[in-house]
């Protein structure tokens, strides 16, 4: 027979991922991904039954390719229930989707039962299964979009993921950081999210109209030359960033936090085969450094009682490909229509459950 699998597809970044993940085995799994600029479900629809048609040829069994039995979609902004409620940039010409049905789309393309996640929830599950939150029943993950164009975080407390009474916990981009500062894609001003932007951090590069980068990478080539300006930029987003950080472990008092991002950034990613460890000694970007400072700078100065040092920081491969096994993990565990849920340590390794 056909091996059985769950389908995952996560979008962000300008990226639409797919994962199939073996329901026999979670570490047998294939993801692949293309372009993405936004559109309309069907588009998502289209794009992932392509993608699936050139995953399936990889874990075919010699039977014919693999039976989808459960699907998942992990996208950026709030989930809740069967619905996409808001998701920034998900439409054409970076415009929102708003009050989409996406489980129904998605159980009438592929035929097999679906859920929703928010994206960054969805890699908080990976990390719990498959990553560097294995072990831990609380930790949080804080995924820096590539380019630093958004921010956002995943909580799990005592083995529960939070998802809040309206699937809208874990924004930390949207914390605010300065009233009254840059204007966010939501709307709002002074959201934390805009204050580590790349637009944030290029318009302190190119004050007075130096004009002399144009993207992340130029900015931390800038650092790399002894810009002056250039290094502040990187040192004060770092200090945004720890001021949200420090209001994280003051609200939750978490034992870990990961976090993921471009390497000008969050400093060198792990590779694949290539654990955490012999990761750290890699020396990061300048740019990478100031920004660490900054945000152990504010982390320190902020943090209640000293609770920063009872948190541990780790550097994560944090993606949207393994967004996309995160909720192909989640779409595989929940119980059918009609079955009743799996009572505590039923469930494979430990899994999350979700409130």
């Amino acid at each position: 027979m056909p091996r059985d699998c769950a389908l995952g597809i996560a979008i962000g970044a300008r990226r639409l991922v797919a994962a199939l993940v073996s329901a026999e085995n979670v570490e047998d799994h294939v993801a692949d991904g293309v372009s993405f600029d936004g559109g309309t479900p069907d588009d998502v629809v289209n794009e992932t039954r392509r993608l699936v048609e050139r995953l399936g040829r990889d874990l075919d069994s010699g039977e014919g390719p693999p039976r989808i039995v459960a699907t998942g979609a992990a996208v950026p902004g709030q989930v809740h229930d069967d619905v996409v409620v808001f998701g920034p940039n998900l439409a054409a010409w970076a415009k929102a989707w708003t009050d989409v049905p996406f489980v129904r789309i998605l159980e009438q393309a592929f035929g097999a039962r679906a859920m929703l996640e928010n994206d960054v929830n969805a890699m908080l599950l990976h990390e719990q299964e498959l990553g560097l939150g294995r072990g831990h029943d609380s930790f949080v993950v804080v995924y820096l979009a590539p380019g630093m164009t958004g921010l956002g975080s995943g909580i799990a407390i005592d083995g529960t993921l939070l998802r809040g009474c309206a699937g809208g916990a874990g924004e930390f981009g949207h914390l605010v950081a300065q009233p009254g500062g840059p204007k966010c894609v939501c709307g709002n001003r002074g959201c934390l999210e805009a204050m580590v932007s790349i637009d944030t951090i290029l318009r302190n590069v190119n004050w007075g109209d130096r004009n002399v980068a144009r993207n992340l990478a130029e900015a931390a080539v800038r650092v790399d030359q002894s810009d002056a300006r250039a290094q502040e930029a990187f040192r004060q987003a770092g200090r945004w960033f720890g001021q949200g950080l420090s209001a994280l472990v003051n609200l939750v008092n978490p034992p870990l936090v990961v976090i993921g991002g471009p390497e000008e950034v969050v400093g060198p990613l792990p590779k694949r085969g290539q654990g955490f460890r012999r990761q750290a000694r890699t020396t990061p970007r300048r740019s990478a450094q100031l920004f660490r400072e900054g945000y152990n700078e504010t982390l320190h100065a902020y943090s209640f009682a000293e609770l920063h040092g009872y948190c541990e920081i780790k550097i994560g491969s944090l993606s949207v490909e393994k967004a996309a096994v995160g909720v192909a993990l989640l779409a595989m565990r929940a119980p059918e229509p009609g079955k009743p849920e799996s009572q505590p340590g039923e469930a494979a390794r430990g899994a999350l459950t979700t409130a």
